[in-house]
């Protein structure tokens, strides 16, 4: 039942095993996104255009719907961002920024339970906190690698449409990301947008 459209998009039942497939997915992303400009260039193309900015994408960042810092909707499905947590991990070998949006904040036991396990193993950007949230992974510039989401028992994951317009200064992360609806897996459309400001824990 799972569905990969020419834009990047991926849906996958709960049954499935979510986790492992997403990882695939972002690795597969990355790895194309990281190769496609010189390909382009063998063979004697321009490379992929540039990200749009985020003032050229139609999301109205004026609100951010009935959330504290944010919203997400899949079809007629609506979630609520109230926080956001941000940790450095490793995606592919490249270091990143992990920002978490979710509706009820991370408790402490979620959150020392990762910090364990990133001193393990810092590749753990697919960090699943309980319910719905969205996971965008940044690099140490800010710049959005990939993005996942977990939505009405949906995993979904794309590197191409999100914009971000983030500031880091040493710990702490601020900013905003939006993606404009977008229809994938038949006639059900995705968006959000957030503003944050919050604190790298580790």
């Amino acid at each position: 039942r799972g569905f990969v459209d020419p834009l990047g998009f991926l849906e996958l039942p709960r049954e499935a095993d979510c986790g492992d497939v997403a990882i695939l997915v972002h690795l597969l992303l990355f790895g194309v996104a990281r190769h496609a400009e010189p390909l382009a260039e063998r063979r004697g193309a321009t490379g992929p255009p540039p990200a749009a900015s985020i003032d050229e994408v139609p999301v109205d960042f004026e609100t951010v719907g009935e959330g504290e810092i944010g919203s997400m909707q899949l079809g007629d499905t609506s979630i609520e961002f109230n926080d956001a947590f941000a940790y450095r991990a490793k995606f592919a070998d490249e270091p990143c920024i992990v920002l978490l949006l979710t509706a009820v904040k991370i408790s402490a036991e979620k959150q020392q339970e990762l910090e364990q396990t990133l001193q393990k193993n810092e590749a753990n950007t697919m960090f699943s906190p309980d319910g719905p949230f969205l996971n965008l992974t940044l690099s140490p510039a800010g710049k959005l690698m990939t993005l996942n989401a977990w939505i009405d028992n949906s995993s979904i994951v794309t590197s191409n449409g999100p914009v971000v317009d983030v500031q880091i200064d040493e710990n702490k992360l601020s900013g905003r990301s939006g993606l404009a609806p977008r229809k994938f897996f038949g006639e059900k459309e995705f968006q959000f947008k957030a503003k944050f400001d919050t604190e790298i824990r580790f």
